[in-house]
């Protein structure tokens, strides 16, 4: 009966949600196998739980294996499995407890992927660490890295979305770029070769929103059209075929998209109008 919650992360496979409310707290529920909970312990939960007593968050971004939090310093903050550095600890391990992570205080937002994670400061630079076997860090390696480090030189970096072995990003001036794991064809580059770096998608700078599932990659541009590329096997592009696209391709003529939330092979998206669209995987009724 709560009204006061103010935004939520669900994490990538569904079976944790993290959620502040406009009090600053912090509350946790769901699985809790590798801490992402940042209760101290490995016990599920069955209902939302206060973590911490702290009433300054600001911000949270849930994984499959680790949660990401800003407190209202602009302070960085993980909890849960560091087998690839994703905690940003500087080590690979696991952490029922929330810490802090180095003495920072210029994280603008973060993000969560499934073992790799990244955050943009407020000087608009973007910093990745974790996993990283097919670029997906985009440093130019494919050496895992439980470190935060700088990507690149530019700082316009407006938003990334990050999955299984690829990542999106938005710059401030509207052009997209993608990075990572390509087998699929989800960096978009016409291709299916992975790229350690950041490679520019097209040469348009009307991108608004993006969103990134397993292989498979979405966006929303200014004009509130719907585009999708990569893995299509379970219809998850919206285009009435089970082919992939290794260039974006726009979904149906609708220009009133305004937000998309993409799962492994499921995605929900709503309009101008209030309305909620659901296509792709159904196996166990996650399309409502």
């Amino acid at each position: 009966s709560d009204t006061n919650w103010s935004d939520f992360s669900v994490a990538a496979d569904g079976a944790s949600t993290l959620a502040l409310k406009t009090n600053g707290t912090l509350w946790g529920t769901g699985v809790n196998t590798y801490g992402q909970l940042g209760n101290g312990t490995n016990i599920n939960l069955g209902v939302f739980t206060q973590i911490g007593n702290s009433t300054n968050w600001s911000s949270v971004a849930a994984g499959k294996f680790v949660t990401l939090a800003l407190d209202n310093q602009n302070k960085l903050y993980s909890w849960g499995s560091s087998l690839y550095g994703s905690l940003n600890k500087g080590e690979f391990s696991f952490n029922t407890n929330i810490r802090q992570i180095g003495t920072s205080q210029d994280w603008d937002k973060v993000y969560a992927g499934i073992n790799h994670s990244g955050g943009i400061k407020t000087d608009g630079t973007l910093w990745t660490w974790g996993r990283n076997q097919f670029g997906q860090l985009g440093n130019g390696t494919t050496l895992n890295n439980p470190t935060p480090a700088r990507l690149g030189s530019d700082a316009d970096w407006k938003m990334i979305s990050l999955s299984y072995f690829h990542s999106l990003g938005l710059k401030s001036n509207g052009t997209l770029w993608s990075w990572g794991s390509n087998n699929s064809g989800q960096l978009g580059d016409g291709s299916t070769t992975n790229s350690s770096v950041p490679i520019q998608i097209g040469t348009n700078t009307d991108w608004k929103i993006i969103s990134s599932g397993y292989n498979s990659s979405y966006a929303i541009k200014n004009n509130g059209t719907l585009w999708a590329w990569g893995l299509n096997s379970f219809g998850q592009h919206g285009n009435g075929n089970n082919t992939n696209s290794n260039i974006p391709t726009q979904i149906g003529t609708a220009t009133d998209w305004v937000a998309i939330s993409v799962g492994d092979y499921h995605v929900l998206a709503l309009k101008s109008n209030g309305t909620l669209w659901s296509w792709g995987l159904n196996d166990i009724g996650q399309l409502g």
